[in-house]
């Protein structure tokens, strides 16, 4: 059982899921109930959070399975597939999960009467299958795909719950973000298992470029991430002077450039290593989140402080 739950991996779904409750419930407060549901708004959400998070583990799954001889090589003390679980098991809990993800997903679009959200969950699943066969160790486009299946979740609570522009603005920031973030700690985590990929004759970024031009583009990836943050913080700025509410509204975002900032200094001096590198990234998505959350606090004290 707890080689079960260490292969879907419930950290990383746990975040999931506060990251979308986090956007839902701040559509919700700026904008009401868009959609009607043929069930509660609360279990709606829930079925809604729980055939991501499904999908999302099929694809731990199914990515560990193909990973079996990297996997050996690289990170043998964390090895679960060939290891904990035969490849038998593993088959058998991923193909559980596709037909969960499946089900769930036509049960979702029966009670919301959006037709096209199960053929995406289902195209996305393939996706996952086809990454980790087939793209994972191939030259950028493997890292090009997880990165942008990380921000599904999020156009799909538009399309689900038809939230307007507030949202559609919050969504596409964390998506440009988030595409940015996820990208750079996919090459990173190439660049960290360099050593295995090698092995099965994988043709990755760092693997082609080498350790050297790898650190340039994982450089200019963080450049190009803060430079969206002071972009976007400089716009709000531009048409809202306030810095008391530049400082409540964006500081999440603020402590994200500082984190990203000191990235590139020790990866300059190489004093932090891949694997450093790619745990500090993980702290700038949290923080993404925590914008979201923040984002509903300051609103709510806006509106009770200013309401009539």
């Amino acid at each position: 059982m707890l080689a079960l739950l260490r292969i879907i991996r419930p950290i990383n779904l746990a975040f999931l899921a506060f990251a979308i409750v986090g956007v839902i419930l701040l559509g919700y407060q700026v904008e009401g109930a868009l959609i009607h549901p043929r069930i509660s708004h609360f279990w709606f959400v829930i079925l809604f959070v729980y055939v991501l998070c499904s999908v999302t583990a099929s694809g731990y799954v199914i990515n560990d399975y193909f990973d079996v001889k990297t996997d050996a090589i690289n990170k043998p003390h964390r090895q679960i597939v060939g290891k904990i679980l035969n490849l038998r098991d593993t088959r058998i809990l991923y193909f559980g999960l596709l037909l969960d993800g499946i089900i769930f997903s036509s049960l979702l679009f029966w009670f919301s009467g959006k037709f096209f959200f199960t053929p995406i969950v289902f195209l996305t699943q393939i996706l996952l299958f086809v990454y980790a066969k087939y793209l994972k160790k191939s030259f950028l486009i493997g890292n090009l795909i997880v990165a942008t299946l990380t921000i599904v979740p999020y156009f799909l609570i538009l399309y689900i719950f038809e939230f307007g522009f507030v949202l559609q603005v919050v969504v596409a920031l964390l998506s440009i973000s988030g595409f940015f973030l996820n990208l750079t700690r996919e090459v990173v985590k190439d660049w960290e298992d360099t050593l295995g990929d090698l092995t099965i004759g994988a043709q990755t970024l760092p693997i082609r470029f080498g350790e050297n031009r790898t650190k340039k583009v994982v450089l200019a990836l963080l450049k190009l991430s803060i430079l969206i943050l002071l972009v976007f913080i400089g716009v709000y700025v531009f048409f809202n002077p306030n810095m008391w509410y530049v400082l409540a509204l964006f500081w999440p975002f603020i402590a994200i450039i500082v984190l990203q900032t000191q990235m590139i200094r020790r990866l300059r001096d190489g004093s932090w290593s891949p694997t450093k590198v790619s745990k500090n990234l993980k702290i700038c998505m949290f923080l993404g989140v925590v914008w979201v959350y923040n984002l509903m606090l300051a609103l709510n004290v806006l509106l009770h402080t200013f309401a009539p």
